[in-house]
């Protein structure tokens, strides 16, 4: 999935109390509940807890502050986290959000009690973009997920409408009755995830084995490497390859870059943005600045990191037809997201252990190889995650095959493991 991210810390506290409205109804005047309260003293039942849970400092602010928070290019911290595509497939460029404060009924020491949860995001933007996918989280002030919801309509979405977003509690409580994650004083930040169209890409494999017009567009098998990049490379099977040659290349670094590069480009103008992340230009700029990345130990690295954003993006439905089937994954690079802070993540296969990773911190990377002997990972590898203490915290099994891994896979108890490369035997 190819998105864009947007993280705006807010300093106020939450803009919007749950009665429909993308403002708070504070902003209003002497119509809300918490005017008439603060102006004389008498206030409605509901409000009660709202008041008692340390919330009362808060009117003055919420009173100054009710308005949107606008999401301009100052804000825009990261495109593509989740895919590792480039910002090209971003449907909008600018966004607005809001919040609701709902009191849900809890039990707390077996007496029941209420609680201030934010429980809607309220999306808007100048832009209209199809279809309408868009996720909010809310975060507390070390950046945990503590709500999430998502809108995804398959429908357009037409510019400067207000969509609502209702959010759960993350993790959800257990017992369902017990407090939630996403308490009106713990909120501090929010993200948004706005979906553009599923990526379309196929491998170096099938623009090997498929080379004639169509699918080739615009470039031809037999055309240099050099006329297309202006880079001499010298890669397996010599000096000056064609494009057909360099999508056979075997190795890694330059090899490996060669044939993604160019499965990338055919990608680029066959198919091209939104579907596919990237222009022929950009290709050709991106293979431009990896290759001339100057010589020493980092250089394979930098080709490396390069090849595993095409690769990314090479790697989807293919919207030609079947590729031949590849024999496995030589290779999964991971990204974990969670809660706990650093953890220790166990990799098993028919209840044996074959790879421990200690320290990994939240946002932390980790590659998983073959065990020893074997040649390709598991067809279904299951994962488990530690807390520094040891305790078991959270665990999935994921298709280590050759057929299509979501990007971004959810554990059992809301922890994320994201998908940042792989790389496939054919």
């Amino acid at each position: 999935m190819n998105t864009k991210l947007v993280f705006i810390i807010i300093t106020t506290g939450i803009l919007a109390y749950s009665s429909g409205l993308f403002l708070e109804a504070v902003a209003f005047g002497e119509d809300s509940k918490l005017y008439r309260f603060t102006n004389s003293g008498n206030f409605d039942s509901d409000w009660v807890p709202f008041f008692i849970d340390g919330n009362m400092a808060k009117i003055e602010n919420l009173k100054k502050n009710a308005a949107y928070e606008n999401f301009n290019s100052n804000h825009l911290v990261q495109f593509g986290e989740l895919s590792g595509t480039s910002s090209s497939t971003v449907p909008i460029g600018s966004a607005s959000v809001g919040f609701g404060v709902g009191i849900v009924p809890i039990n707390v020491y077996n007496e029941p009690s209420l609680q201030n949860v934010v429980d809607k995001c309220y999306f808007h933007s100048k832009d209209s973009f199809s279809p309408l996918c868009v996720i909010c989280e809310v975060l507390d002030k070390l950046g945990h997920v503590v709500g999430t919801g998502k809108v995804d309509t398959g429908t357009p979405y037409t510019a400067s409408t207000t969509i609502p977003i209702l959010l759960s509690p993350e993790p959800a409580p257990s017992p369902p009755d017990s407090k939630r994650a996403n308490d009106v004083q713990k909120v501090t930040g929010v993200k948004l995830t706005v979906c553009a169209p599923p990526g379309k890409g196929c491998t170096p494999g099938f623009w090997k084995n498929h080379a004639t017009t169509p699918p080739w567009k615009t470039y031809t098998p037999g055309q240099k490497f050099v006329d297309v990049f202006q880079r001499a490379i010298t890669i397996s099977s010599g000096p000056d390859p064609t494009l057909l040659q360099a999508l056979g290349a075997n190795g890694g670094c330059v090899n490996a870059l060669a044939r993604h590069t160019v499965a990338a480009l055919l990608n680029a103008a066959a198919i091209g943005p939104p579907s596919f992340p990237f222009t022929t230009a950009q290709v050709i700029s991106k293979f431009k600045a990896a290759y001339d990345t100057p010589p020493g130990p980092s250089y394979c690295t930098t080709i490396e990191n390069q090849k595993n954003e095409f690769a990314l993006a090479n790697e989807k439905e293919c919207p030609f037809g079947n590729e031949d089937p590849c024999k496995g994954l030589k290779s999964l690079t991971l990204k974990y997201t969670g809660t706990k802070s650093p953890v220790k993540i166990q990799v098993s296969t028919g209840g044996s252990t074959f790879k421990t990773f200690y320290s990994i911190p939240n946002g932390g990377q980790f590659t998983i190889t073959p065990q020893s002997g074997k040649t390709q990972l598991p067809a279904t590898t299951h994962f488990k995650i530690f807390s520094s203490y040891g305790k078991l915290i959270d665990e999935i099994d994921l298709d280590t095959s050759c057929k299509p891994i979501s990007s971004e896979n959810t554990c059992k108890n809301g922890s994320k493991l994201t998908v940042i490369a792989l790389v496939k035997i054919y």
